[in-house]
């Protein structure tokens, strides 16, 4: 499974469920571009922390990149 498929059924999904869902996939789409379109098995958890820890990122930023991505990896 790539990253970036993976990424677009979650979306889907959460939008089926009727949520808005718009923040969460614009950083999920930031995250994809951030690892490149791999395969899930591939990312480490060095690439989620520099995508989480990026510079000048607010502590409340990355509280909520984490809990995005926490759902994501739940859902695949």
């Amino acid at each position: 499974m790539s990253t970036a498929s993976t990424i677009a059924d979650y979306i889907r999904h959460n939008r089926s469920l009727g949520k808005r869902f718009v923040t969460e996939a614009v950083t999920l789409s930031a995250f994809s571009r951030s690892v490149g379109n791999i395969a899930l098995r591939d990312i480490r958890p060095a690439m989620i922390t520099r995508f989480v820890n990026r510079e000048g990122t607010s502590d409340k930023t990355m509280a909520k990149k984490h809990v995005t991505l926490d759902g994501f990896f739940r859902y695949a």
